[in-house]
């Protein structure tokens, strides 16, 4: 049995808050609306988490690392 540590159906990072924040936004299975589960600071690259669980899912940190990259010109 294979433990799947995925909890979003769909996750994004394409909208800056205009406070110096990209947010990550997310959709777990079966739900209808998005929620914020982590920013990112828009010139430093810092990822603040606000669910715990992004930090373990594979679609969000690899939506996070694409972000990251971007922002450090890497």
């Amino acid at each position: 049995m294979v433990l799947s540590l995925e909890h979003y159906e769909e996750v994004v990072c394409d909208y800056n808050d205009g406070d110096g924040y990209w947010t990550v936004d997310a959709w777990r299975p079966d739900e209808d609306t998005g929620t914020v589960i982590a920013v990112i600071h828009e010139t430093a690259g810092d990822v603040f988490y606000i669910e715990p669980e992004a930090r373990f899912s594979p679609k969000a940190q690899e939506v996070i690392k694409e972000k990251v990259k971007e922002i450090k010109g890497e």
